[in-house]
C-alpha cells in the first residue's frame, strides 16, 4: 500500500474545506447551527490568526485566549479544551489539534462590529 497518514489526512482537510462550501450552496444556516458541531470560540479572524500563532507555538494557549476573548460565553469548556491540548501535545495530538481549531477560528463566519 504505501503513503501512511499522510494521504488520507490531506483528503480530510480537503473534505472539511469543502463541505462548508457545499453546505452553503444547499441550505442555509445560521451561526448556531454552524457553531454547534465545531464549538469553536466565536471571534473575529484576527483574533483566530493570532490563536493559531499562538497554537503553532504552545498549543492550548491560542484557544484558551481565544475562549477568553470569544463572545460565546463558554469561557470554561475553551479553557478546558486549552488545557487538553496542552496536555496531548507530548503525543502532537494536541498540536494538531490547537492547528485545526485555530484554522477553523479563522475560517467561521463570525459577525463582529
Amino acid at each position: 500500500m504505501g503513503g501512511g497518514a499522510w494521504p488520507f489526512l490531506v483528503r480530510g482537510v480537503i473534505c472539511l474545506l469543502n463541505c462548508d462550501n457545499e453546505r452553503g450552496r444547499n441550505r442555509t444556516t445560521s451561526k448556531k447551527e454552524r457553531n454547534m458541531g465545531l464549538a469553536v470560540p466565536a471571534v473575529s479572524p484576527i483574533i483566530g490568526v493570532i490563536a493559531l500563532i499562538i497554537n503553532f507555538f504552545i498549543p492550548g494557549l491560542g484557544t484558551a485566549l481565544a475562549g477568553c476573548l470569544g463572545s460565546d460565553g463558554k469561557v470554561c469548556f475553551h479553557l478546558i479544551i486549552g488545557l487538553l491540548q496542552f496536555l496531548l501535545t507530548f503525543l502532537l495530538i494536541g498540536w494538531i489539534w490547537g492547528l485545526i481549531w485555530g484554522v477553523w477560528m479563522i475560517l467561521q463566519k463570525s459577525e463582529f462590529p
